[in-house]
């Protein structure tokens, strides 16, 4: 493993393994200089979002798409990634671009201490992993969602998605990337199989209130548990 290098904050100049050298300013030059950090903020922001060749911002009064708080337009790239000049091309029952594998039980789940499945042994999780996300953390521990966008590939059905399900199959969890860009697709798998498996989710959270509604629901009807992976929250 490499030693961590230092990095040097651009706004005071102290040196620090704990700086970031992509972003280029210390946590205490962003919490308490904030007009000052914000500028490098935003061009980390832009950088990461252009190399994986996303917009940087997508709202718009007339917005085509209402699953998530971004309210993209139709007429440009959404900030998923996933509509192009008004297209859906993933994210539909037909067409969801995601991996699956099997996860054996107990899983790393972060609810695992309150899963009713944690005792279970010898049987499996079904962990969908979606392309795309409607947030752009900078240091993302599932950066790769990206690379499934980039190169639109694969594209899994949700018929195709149900051969997965079998009698050690306990239950599936949804997660990313995040799955609210490809929410319509997660609903409708979930609709289907949540009388053989408990449906969990791991999400930001930031979709319209009517889809966190349906999400929740199924999750409690399935006996299983719906996740807000909540971030750092700060008004500015």
């Amino acid at each position: 493993m490499e030693e961590p290098q230092e990095a040097i904050c651009q706004l005071c100049h102290r040196k620090s393994i704990l700086i970031s050298s992509f972003l280029g300013v210390c946590r205490d030059c962003i919490l308490n200089n904030f007009p000052s950090s914000l500028p490098f903020i935003e061009r980390a922001h832009q950088k990461v979002r252009a190399n994986f060749h996303l917009p940087y911002f997508c709202t718009s009064d007339h917005s085509f798409c209402n699953q998530c708080i971004h309210q993209c337009y139709g007429g440009k790239k959404s900030y998923c990634g996933l509509i192009e000049k008004g297209k859906r091309w993933a994210g539909t029952p037909n067409k969801g671009l995601l991996e699956w594998y099997y996860d054996p039980i107990p899983t790393n789940c972060v609810a695992s201490f309150a899963c009713p499945e944690r005792d279970h042994k010898g049987y499996k999780n079904l962990a969908v992993f979606y392309g795309g996300c409607n947030f752009n953390c900078l240091f993302c521990q599932n950066w790769h969602h990206h690379l499934l966008v980039e190169k639109k590939s694969p594209l899994i059905g949700v018929d195709e998605l149900e051969k997965a399900v079998h009698s050690k199959v306990a239950c599936v969890c949804f997660f990313g990337g995040d799955p609210i860009p490809q929410i319509t697709h997660a609903l409708a798998f979930a609709t289907k199989i949540k009388e053989k498996l408990r449906i969990c989710w791991e999400t930001n959270g930031s979709a319209s209130h009517e889809l966190i509604k349906k999400m929740f629901y199924l999750s409690a009807e399935s006996g299983g548990i719906l996740k807000f992976d909540l971030k750092a929250f700060d008004e500015r």
